[in-house]
This record gives C-alpha cells, structure tokens and sequence, in this order.
C-alpha cells in the first residue's frame, strides 16, 4: 500500500504541474482517494483489508519566473487482518516541495514520508520513514540523496 500511494502522489504532482497554470499564490486543490485494497504487511504476517480516504493537498505560486510547489498528502485508514481479525491502522504523513526555474530548468525537489501501521493486538507495527533531496542545474541533475527506514517494532 505503501507504494501504491506513494505513487499515487507522484502522479498527482506531475499531473497538476502539467495541467495548471502556476498564479501567484493560487488557491489549494484537495483530492481525496479512496481506499479499499488487500494487502501483505511484512511486520504482520498475514493479508489486512484496508479502507478508508487519503487526502492530497496540492498548491502552487510563481514568483520571479520561478515555481514553487507543495504537496501535502495525509491518511488515516483502517484494517483488518483477513486470518487473525485484528484491527490495524495505517497513518501517512508526507510532503512533497519542489522550486523550479521557468527559464533554465534548475531547482529543487525535497521529499519527506513517515508511515505507521500499527495492530491493534499484540503484532508488531510497522514504521518507515523516507526523505528525497534532487537537485538539477540546467537539466542536468547533480545531487540525489535519499533515505529509506522500514522496519517492525515490537
């Protein structure tokens, strides 16, 4: 699921990046996707159902021939395992900036996620937390940096 909507938002920017004229401070778009999935939780061992919405917030502004853009995507879904009946819930909390030059192509993309699924029993939960840094000069990328922790908690 996780990347299922990690995904989902990096659509959702491209999309909006291409789709919409960046004003000046220009009023937020909301999306809320739906959630109604199976998945595998490692830390769990067995399949959970999820449901629940996840809602995207999406912002733009120019100023001085340069974008500036946020992201903020944040869920709470609800679980539950398919073999042991155990309630679980899924929180997300991320957020996607990016600045781009208009006249050369330069600027910056830095991304932050934590993501919790915590069991209602005695199941270990699940933390993972992820940070992207992009640079790009002129088309040309010259610096990404990225870190990725995951893991189960007892």
């Amino acid at each position: 699921m996780k990347t299922k909507i990690a995904v989902l938002l990096l659509t959702l920017v491209v999309a909006v990046m291409f789709t919409s004229t960046p004003a000046k401070a220009g009023k937020p778009t909301v999306f809320v996707v739906p959630v109604d999935e199976i998945d595998t939780l490692v830390c769990a061992g067995e399949n959970v159902h999820f449901t629940g919405t996840v809602t995207i917030t999406a912002s733009d502004d120019t100023e001085n021939g340069i974008v500036h853009f946020v992201v903020h995507e944040n869920g709470h879904v609800d679980g539950v395992g398919l073999t042991s009946g155990l309630r679980y819930t899924f929180h997300i909390d991320e957020t996607v900036a990016e600045n781009v030059n208009l006249v050369n192509g330069s600027g910056e993309l830095n991304a932050v996620a934590t993501v919790r699924i915590i069991s209602q029993g005695s199941t270990d939960n699940e933390v993972g937390r992820e940070t992207i840094h992009v640079q790009v000069v002129n088309g040309v990328t010259t610096i990404t940096r990225s870190f990725v922790s995951d893991g189960c908690v007892g």
